[in-house]
């Protein structure tokens, strides 16, 4: 009698753990897909300003809103300034070069700002259109480049059309600029 019913215990509970190791295997193979599906994924940071666009940044990738806030905003460092804010929008902008590249850029910055004191220029960009290329990490602003130049007594100011192309790169989570080009309209 104690035989049975131990064997009748032993049964059910063999029972139980059989039900229950169909859900943990079920669950454990979960696991393990969505951890591989996870290593190929970049984690995303969304971020929500008080006024203006949302925009969201990845490890190498960026929104093309925050590609666009940053060109403009790097724009109006790089394209319009004269020989009193030459030298701090430049240092400002020296952060945000890509560092194989700051050694250059600070060389051509440098010129400029000997160019701009010598001459007593000053440099003012009105932007008429922007193209943003998200895959290229590409920035295109066309408008006017006003060059002021001291004459004599009265000054004059040259007009170009102009459009700017900014390449970015994305390294860690943070938007460098690599390179800029002038082209002629």
């Amino acid at each position: 009698m104690e035989k049975d019913f131990f064997q009748d215990k032993l049964k059910k509970l063999v029972q139980r753990r059989n039900t229950l190791l169909v859900p943990l295997v079920a669950l454990s193979l979960a696991v393990i897909f969505l951890s591989a599906a996870l290593k190929n994924k970049e984690e995303r940071v969304v971020i929500i300003p008080t006024t203006g666009v949302t925009f969201w940044v990845e490890k190498s990738h960026c929104s093309p809103e925050y590609l666009r806030s940053f060109g403009l905003y790097l724009s109006n460092l790089l394209f319009s300034k004269d020989k009193n804010s030459a030298s701090f929008k430049n240092s400002e902008l020296l952060s945000h070069i890509h560092p194989q590249k700051k050694y250059r850029f600070q060389k051509v910055l440098e010129e400029e700002i000997m160019r701009m004191e010598k001459e007593d220029l000053s440099f003012a960009f009105e932007i008429e259109s922007i193209e943003v290329h998200e895959k290229k990490q590409l920035f295109s602003c066309t408008g006017t480049q006003k060059t002021y130049l001291p004459k004599g007594d009265g000054a004059s100011s040259q007009l170009e059309k102009i459009r700017y192309t900014l390449s970015f790169q994305m390294e860690g989570g943070k938007l460098f600029l690599t390179h800029f080009q002038k082209d002629l309209l």
